[in-house]
């Protein structure tokens, strides 16, 4: 319940505090009085945005403050959302709010400061406003879903449908992003088989292009090597006065006179070259130079190694790089290969979801026919309290295909519209268009009297909810006000007498 209200230097009002009791509370005034300031600030504490220019002139600030008496245990998500803000649950709630000439604010919920943001979690959850902007909302049949699953006691299959519709929704977007990548890989499939292809014939081998190079050296230095070998030969052996005939014969001579120190040394010495120079004959006698070179042989490795030389600059790699490159191609057309297999998968998971989304969403429509049934009956008869004798309440609801799958929603198949029809000869007509604002306006006051035990908001405030009504008729909407003090602490502006004297404050 609200208990009292605080405004300083808010557009008109200097200094105010009112009083509020429970039940029903009118405040009341001639037009241009300020009584929908009161509006106003209430909504400044709900986190609405303040504006530098609803200071009051000549003042650096405005301030409203409010204090709530409350139940945790009786307002639904106020305890969460104190105990998410790490704020104190105490039985009195009080709500500052400042308005600087920045055009900055401050807000505290029991001198605690917090952000707009967690104040607007706060304000909605006390205090419901109902206006001619919100009597607007009665017209959106995008939000008559909502309040009928209010009334339905399906929690439970809401719950159990969200979570199979999210599941859905994913295998959806996999499909989606599974086909997207198969479209664009069909494109481009036909420039991946063709570098594939050309990998593949080349038969590529690690190393390859070394050993090349390595064996088209020697092949086309086998004249010069002959040349050696046979110069090395005749250096070494072959000849008369070649080393190894030389060390021999000085070997013969000396072994005459190796008794001399000196000559002994020499000796050993020349003994020891000729083991080398023996060692070297056997190196160059066992060169392996071909004889017969092949100038076809040469052209075949020269021509294997200019297409691996070609290929490493067309793909910008060396050869590993291209063996990798061969093989990422060979896995992406394996995949373009899987497509279809994975899709076809994803196609049989989707309908196994669709089948059971649509069970649930068949209980959900079975629930709200039969709140429907219930709601229809209290607002016809409310209506008939509010001076529209003959006006009768409906709620259409159409439920959608298994076969038509964009009938389906995060809150089932139904698709969910209230209508009215105002005389007893007339047709039904939606509340979007079909009726007038004083007849939008009993229809939400006969919703909210019909609702008044299931809504467990503790304050509704009515701006001027009677705006074009008058005589028998306004003294009902009082009656129905009042009625609805029973269950909530009503707050109402109004101008009209017959509304303001059912008031207990």
């Amino acid at each position: 319940m609200l208990k009292t209200l605080q405004i300083d230097n808010l557009i008109l009002i200097e200094s105010s505090t009112v009083s509020f009791g429970p039940g029903f509370n009118v405040i009341t005034g001639e037009t241009g009085a300020g009584k929908s300031l009161f509006l106003s600030a209430l909504k400044l504490l709900s986190g609405q945005k303040a504006p530098s220019s609803c200071i009051r002139k000549g003042a650096d600030k405005a301030r409203v403050e409010a204090c709530f008496q409350v139940n945790f245990n009786e307002i639904p998500n106020l305890k969460e959302v104190f105990l998410n803000l790490e704020l104190d649950l105490e039985d009195e709630i009080v709500i500052q709010r400042e308005i600087l000439s920045s055009g900055k604010s401050r807000a505290r919920v029991n001198g605690t400061m917090i952000n707009n943001k967690d104040l607007q979690q706060i304000g909605p959850i006390l205090l419901q406003m109902h206006g001619q902007s919100e009597q607007i909302l009665l017209r959106d049949t995008s939000k008559h879903g909502k309040l009928l699953d209010g009334l339905s006691d399906i929690e439970d299959e809401l719950a159990l449908y969200k979570k199979e519709w999210q599941s859905y929704r994913a295998i959806q977007k996999k499909i989606l992003e599974l086909e997207e990548q198969k479209n664009q890989s069909e494109t481009q499939q036909d420039f991946f088989r063709f570098q594939f292809d050309e990998l593949k014939k080349a038969e590529l081998k690690e190393g390859e292009d070394d050993t090349l190079e390595s064996e088209l050296t020697s092949l086309e230095s086998v004249g010069e090597l002959n040349d050696l070998k046979n110069q090395s030969l005749g250096f070494l052996s072959e000849s008369n006065d070649s080393i190894l005939s030389q060390l021999q014969s000085f070997i013969k001579i000396s072994e005459n006179y190796s008794q001399q120190s000196h000559i002994k040394s020499a000796l050993e010495s020349a003994t020891e070259a000729q083991s080398h120079v023996e060692d070297a004959l056997h190196s160059i006698r066992s060169m392996d130079i071909p004889t017969d070179v092949s100038p076809y042989e040469i052209d075949k490795k020269n021509s294997r190694l200019a297409t691996l030389q070609r290929l490493k600059r067309k793909y910008n790699t060396d050869l590993l790089g291209l063996i990798e490159f061969y093989s990422e191609r060979e896995s992406q057309l394996k995949n373009l290969d899987q497509f279809d297999t994975l899709l076809t998968d994803l196609q049989f998971d989707e309908s196994q979801s669709l089948q059971k989304i649509w069970t649930i969403a068949e209980k959900l429509h079975s629930k709200r026919v039969d709140a429907a049934r219930d709601l229809d009956t209290k607002v016809t008869h409310a209506l008939g309290h509010l001076g529209m004798d003959s006006a009768e309440y409906k709620t259409q609801i159409t439920l959608g295909s298994i076969y038509r799958p964009k009938t389906l929603n995060s809150r089932g198949a139904d698709e969910i519209e209230f209508l009215v029809k105002t005389n007893a000869g007339g047709e039904f007509q939606s509340l979007k268009k079909g009726i007038s604002g004083g007849e939008l306006s009993r229809v939400m006051l006969a919703l909210k009297s019909s609702l008044a035990d299931q809504d467990k908001t503790p304050i509704l405030l009515f701006d001027e909810v009677d705006s074009g009504i008058s005589g028998e008729v306004g003294h009902s909407i009082g009656e129905c006000m009042k009625q609805l003090g029973g269950f909530h602490q009503i707050l109402c502006i109004t101008h009209l007498h017959q509304v303001a004297v059912q008031a207990q404050h």
